[in-house]
């Protein structure tokens, strides 16, 4: 990998861990923001709890009151609905009724009275529907739908009532309650349809919370929803977004520095120095050997180099030519010793042989010749020394021979080529079997004696033993 792509590879990490650190800031601003809306729909939903749950009890408490008064039993006896009418008004009651029914266990109506003329003479539920809600649950309290209204409806049984009896009193949720509460949460409340229980995102600050309004069976009637906007948030979000750009801002003008810086102080100084180390002459890197930076030393070692790398090259064109004279003469110096040892084997097969068979001739002819023949026999022995002492002279230059060509083989190799070049005075099969570790043992005067008693026994062998396979064996025994 090039520099300049180890360059783009830092760069492109540097970005990426800035693209990181832009995106955890992002997810520590989200979740600041998540936190300060979850803190303030919490505290919200308390506020809005807490109000609701005064209103319940609020109506509870009354439903609890009247029906342990006196008058309700005084009108109950008398069946008299004026009676009961009275205790459900705004002076008596001081909150918004807007009905009142006196119920049986088997949930039919004894006494009604109400407020608006949209109230019907009996609750808003069936007979057996009211008489199995009344008999499941202690203290009732449920929603229903009358008219256009939406009624809050509370039930508690009559003290001290012969038969068994159950009031249940009714208030209407209009405008008056839903601005009501959004006065005191300071928030917008409003009651919405059923289908509108799932709570909608929140969005720049603005928050939204829902509560169910279930009805006798449990079932979600209408849904009271609470809107309301954090300011806060949205400051902080409007800071948090300020401050991410300028931390963009920041790194982008790092990443613009620190790419220029590269390009100035390394890319263009490792470019001209690689430009040098490619010339000949280093030329290139010539004006950058006068910086004073560490590129500029870099630069010198680079001329430094390139001379240095000239000198050798000269002195490898020098040795070159003094290899291949040496090569030349190495050449001559193994045709000078082939010469030889052929020289050697020729003087040995030939002449030394032709001498030997002339002196066996002298030693035949001697046992031919009489006794008084003395003067023959005396001349004979003269010959046959004097042949004897050619024959040493002629072993004595063949030892000065071999061992130039024993110098340059092993005694593997010698013996080798010395059957290869007797086997061409007659045809025969060979094996040859040395033992290396032996013959690596043997001095040179012992390999050259070893090697002209082999040429011997081999010559003997061909020329008297008319041998067609011969064996050479060097073994260790004891």
């Amino acid at each position: 990998m090039t520099i300049r792509a180890r360059f783009a590879l830092l760069l492109g990490l540097l970005l990426g861990s800035l693209l990181l650190a832009l995106l955890a800031l992002r997810a520590l601003t989200r979740a600041e923001q998540e936190e300060i809306l979850a803190n303030d729909r919490q505290n919200r939903a308390q506020v809005l709890t807490h109000w609701i749950n005064t209103a319940n009890r609020e109506l509870a408490h009354l439903a609890h009151d009247i029906a342990g008064s006196d008058e309700l039993l005084t009108a109950l006896r008398k069946n008299d609905p004026d009676s009961v009418r009275r205790l459900i008004s705004p002076e008596a009651a001081g909150a918004r009724l807007a009905g009142l029914w006196i119920v049986r266990t088997d949930g039919t109506t004894a006494l009604s009275a109400t407020n608006t003329t949209e109230m019907t003479p009996a609750p808003p539920l069936t007979p057996g529907e009211l008489a199995r809600l009344l008999a499941e649950t202690p203290s009732p309290r449920f929603f229903a739908e009358i008219g256009r209204h939406i009624v809050e409806l509370c039930a508690r049984p009559i003290r001290n009532a012969a038969g068994g009896h159950w009031v249940v009193l009714a208030r209407t949720w209009d405008d008056s309650v839903t601005k009501s509460l959004s006065a005191l949460t300071e928030s917008t409340v409003s009651v919405r349809p059923a289908h509108e229980l799932v709570r909608t995102p929140d969005q720049s600050g603005h928050l939204v919370l829902v509560r169910p309004l279930a009805d006798a069976a449990g079932r979600t009637l209408r849904v009271l929803r609470m809107d309301y906007n954090i300011p806060d948030a949205e400051r902080a979000l409007q800071t948090d977004w300020r401050q991410t750009l300028l931390f963009i801002g920041f790194g982008l003008l790092l990443l613009a520095a620190v790419t220029l810086a590269l390009r100035s102080w390394v890319l263009r100084p490792l470019r001209v120095i690689g430009e040098g180390l490619a010339s000949p002459t280093g030329a290139p890197a010539a004006p950058l050997a006068r910086d004073r930076g560490e590129f500029g030393r870099v630069a010198q070692l680079v001329l430094s180099s390139a001379e240095q790398r000239a000198a050798l090259e000269r002195e490898v064109a020098e040795r070159a030519r003094a290899q291949e004279a040496l090569g030349r003469s190495e050449l001559a110096l193994r045709d000078h010793i082939a010469d030889r040892t052929r020289l050697g084997r020729d003087l040995h097969d030939g002449v030394i042989q032709s001498l030997y068979a002339a002196g066996m001739n002298l030693v035949g002819i001697r046992t031919h010749l009489s006794p008084h023949q003395t003067e023959a026999a005396a001349r004979i022995e003269q010959t046959s020394s004097t042949l004897n002492e050619s024959i040493r002279d002629l072993r004595n230059f063949i030892d000065g021979l071999e061992p130039e060509s024993l110098k340059t083989q092993t005694f593997s190799q010698a013996v080798g080529d010395l059957i290869q070049a007797m086997g061409g005075t007659r045809a025969f099969q060979s094996a040859v079997e040395l033992d290396e570790r032996i013959a690596s043992r043997l001095t040179m005067p012992q390999r050259v004696h070893a090697l002209q008693i082999t040429r011997e026994a081999v010559s003997n062998a061909l020329r008297h033993g008319r041998a067609n396979r011969i064996e050479v064996l060097l073994r260790q025994r004891g």
